[in-house]
C-alpha cells in the first residue's frame, strides 16, 4: 500500500534581482581660489586703424586727414579711398560734422557726386591738418 502525500506545490517564479547601480568616483578636481583675482580691461583699441586719431591732438582720422589732403592737393576723390574704406559721402559728413564742431560750418560740399572743399574754410582745414 502506499501512503499519500501531500500534493507539492509549483516553484514560484521571483523576479530577477535588479543590478545595482554603478558609482564613479568623483573626478579629481584642482581648488578654486577663495577669491578670484581682479581682472583689468586691456585699453580699448579704435575699431580700425581709419577710427583712431591722425595725431593726439588732431580731431581727425588717418583716412580724414588723407581725404582733406587729398582734396586740397586736387587728387580726385575716387582716387583717394580705397576698396576697404566707407564711401566718399560717408567719410565727408564725418568730416563735416567734426568741422562744424570747430568753425560752426561744413567744409566738404558735393558738386554732381564729386566732393570738393568750401574755400572761405581752406586756411581753417591747413591748421587742422598741420597743427
Amino acid at each position: 500500500m502506499s501512503v499519500p502525500t501531500a500534493p507539492v506545490p509549483a516553484p514560484v517564479p521571483q523576479p530577477a534581482p535588479t543590478p545595482k547601480p554603478q558609482v564613479k568616483a568623483p573626478a579629481q578636481v584642482a581648488p578654486t581660489p577663495a577669491v578670484p583675482a581682479p581682472v583689468t580691461p586691456a585699453p580699448a583699441a579704435p575699431a580700425s586703424p581709419a577710427d583712431a586719431p591722425a595725431a593726439s591732438d588732431s580731431p581727425l582720422t588717418p583716412l580724414e586727414a588723407r581725404f582733406l589732403q587729398g582734396l586740397l592737393d586736387g587728387t580726385p576723390a575716387t582716387q583717394l579711398l580705397g576698396p576697404g574704406d566707407p564711401f566718399v559721402s560717408v567719410v565727408a559728413d564725418s568730416i563735416n560734422e567734426k568741422f562744424f564742431d570747430l568753425v560752426g560750418d561744413a567744409v566738404i560740399d558735393f558738386d554732381n557726386d564729386e566732393p570738393y572743399l568750401i574755400e572761405d574754410y581752406l586756411d581753417d582745414i591747413r591748421e587742422v591738418l598741420n597743427p
